[in-house]
């Protein structure tokens, strides 16, 4: 895979396989009440970590759409709450940050 944005061969291989896993799993929620979609793959000039970004919606509730982020790291390691699990000094960097976050493209 090639992408436009450094990635070590661990993120790579992470990234394949939680793209796989969605994928998987909005296959089988189609006829769900819950579904995933938005799914982005991004990076930061801030750090190397690798962002995998995605909605979920559930639609027979009025609940908001889950705005989900996925932190993989260099070694591979994997976050699935980054958007809170992340700490910053103020509130303002944090959005700062996530706001930054540019998109990657991966081609095979």
């Amino acid at each position: 895979m090639k992408t436009n944005h450094y990635m070590t061969p661990q993120q790579i291989e992470v990234v394949a396989m939680l793209l796989a896993k969605l994928n998987g799993v909005i296959e089988s929620k189609k006829e769900s009440s819950v579904f995933f979609e938005n799914i982005r793959v991004l990076g930061s000039d801030y750090t190397r970590d690798i962002f995998i970004n995605f909605e979920k919606v559930v639609i027979r509730t009025e609940a908001d759409v889950d705005n989900i982020y996925w932190q993989i790291k260099p070694d591979g390691s994997v976050d699935d709450d980054a958007l809170h699990n992340m700490q910053f000094d103020t509130m303002s960097d944090g959005v700062h940050f996530f706001n930054t976050l540019f998109p990657i493209k991966i081609t095979a």
